[in-house]
């Protein structure tokens, strides 16, 4: 729901916006045919290894939309120009896209972790984290926020929590 609506206003304001299910790291993905997918790396809590997957999705969504041949209308978006958002597991995917795919130029993440292998490299693209108001801190913000050399944004929101409307 936060995505969509984030969407919807980003393509009001005349940006291109595509959306990525995670096939397998999200509950559930449900496919145009009906074919409904589970969330089994849920079960083995392999979050590391789906950050990265997921930065490798958006990659493969770039490419798809350069090559012209998905979309009718992929020729009209400009992938160099390209920013990234994601929640919670989505939210470490965006640190791990900064670092691996050039093409991404910003992100935002909305209260997601950072994993060990994502707090090797330093980030010199702009990184904001929207983060819960609950007080906690997750896993490796105070080290990515270290590692940020672009600029970065570390907003708290009131009386939010992992899971509420930011």
């Amino acid at each position: 729901t936060w995505m969509s609506s984030l969407g919807e206003d980003l393509a009001s304001h005349g940006f291109a916006v595509a959306g990525i299910d995670h096939r397998h790291e999200a509950a559930p993905v449900e496919f145009p045919d009906g074919l409904v997918e589970r969330c089994g790396a849920c079960a083995t809590e392999r979050w590391e290894d789906g950050a990265v997957n997921r930065a490798d999705d958006v990659t493969l969504l770039l490419d798809a939309l350069e090559d012209g041949g998905a979309w009718r209308w992929s020729a009209l978006v400009a992938t160099d120009r390209t920013g990234v958002v994601g929640h919670s597991w989505g939210g470490a995917a965006t640190a791990q896209t900064l670092v691996t795919e050039e093409r991404v130029d910003a992100g935002l993440n909305l209260d997601g972790p950072y994993y060990p292998a994502q707090l090797e490299e330093e980030i010199d693209k702009p990184l904001a984290l929207l983060a819960n108001g609950q007080g906690q801190s997750w896993e490796g913000w105070e080290e990515r926020w270290a590692g940020l050399t672009g600029w970065r944004q570390w907003i708290r929101v009131t009386d939010s929590g992992h899971s509420t409307a930011l």
